[in-house]
């Protein structure tokens, strides 16, 4: 089942322990959600307020001790999140120690910063962004202690910019051993890291 249909189980019977608080996996899509919805497709922004209302919930009605193994937060481009809301999303991930964070997401014109506790996160195995158009700053130096995967997707780099990665990116990440750039503008870009496969 899916997060959505999890939490429905909990009208079969009020006596039940809501095991979705406890569930480790949280896979929030919003294009899911969106073609679930009774109103049209193209009315994506019309059905972001309750869907980031729905996310909010199952957030703050979860067991609090339980930890996170993977967390997923996907925009599509078309849809304007705000900032606070992936802010806040990444920073309950974080503190719930999460082992697999992906975040596929869009804001323009101000765009997403991440919380300082992601880039001191020892917890954090596997990380995925989907960046569009200059929609996140990436901090300088970008570094993960216990990194070991690395997915980027629609980044530059190339020195300079807030937007982007510097040209040398990956050195100081002691673990990371696999690394995917996707759909990247690359300008004199230097992959080094000890442990790369």
């Amino acid at each position: 089942l899916d997060l959505k249909e999890s939490i429905q189980t909990i009208e079969l019977s009020k006596r039940w322990i809501p095991l979705w608080t406890y569930l480790p996996d949280l896979n929030f899509d919003f294009d899911r959600y969106r073609f679930q919805s009774p109103s049209p497709v193209w009315q994506s922004q019309q059905i972001l307020l309750p869907y980031t209302h729905f996310v909010n919930q199952v957030l703050s009605h979860r067991d609090n001790s339980s930890s996170i193994h993977k967390f997923r937060l996907a925009f599509g481009v078309s849809v304007n999140v705000d900032p606070s809301f992936v802010y806040n999303c990444v920073d309950y991930a974080i503190n719930h120690q999460v082992q697999e964070l992906d975040i596929a997401a869009y804001h323009y014109p101000k765009p997403f910063q991440f919380p300082q506790c992601l880039f001191t996160c020892r917890s954090l195995q596997k990380l995925r962004l989907k960046s569009y158009s200059q929609s996140m700053i990436i901090p300088k130096p970008f570094c993960l202690p216990t990194l070991k995967s690395l997915h980027l997707e629609r980044f530059e780099f190339k020195d300079g910019e807030p937007f982007c990665f510097p040209k040398e990116p990956f050195s100081s990440f002691e673990n990371l051993q696999e690394l995917t750039l996707n759909c990247c503008i690359v300008d004199g870009l230097a992959i080094s890291a000890s442990k790369l496969k």
